[in-house]
């Protein structure tokens, strides 16, 4: 791991790239009232997980966004109708 400080924004800019292009990861970018710092690790990111998602699952995700959606314009429809009152 590399701690580096820095002061200025055009200087955490030019740390980042010139860390990041030696294939450090940047894994803290801290601000802290007294100390402004950013912090490298050479470890590599793990490779993502991705479940593969199966068509029924899909079709739910998909009926809960059209859900929501129809829920929505009701509880505009209500509200155009109270304000009508």
């Amino acid at each position: 791991m590399v701690k580096v400080n820095y002061e200025t924004d055009e200087e955490r800019v030019n740390f980042i790239e010139q860390y990041t292009s030696r294939g450090l990861i940047l894994k803290e970018d801290a601000i802290l009232i007294d100390e402004k710092y950013l912090v490298f690790d050479d470890a590599s990111l793990p490779d993502a997980v991705l479940e593969p998602i199966d068509e029924e699952k899909a079709a739910m995700a998909e009926a809960i966004i059209d859900m929501t959606a129809e829920i929505e314009l009701l509880k505009s429809r209500l509200e155009a109708l109270e304000g009508g009152i």
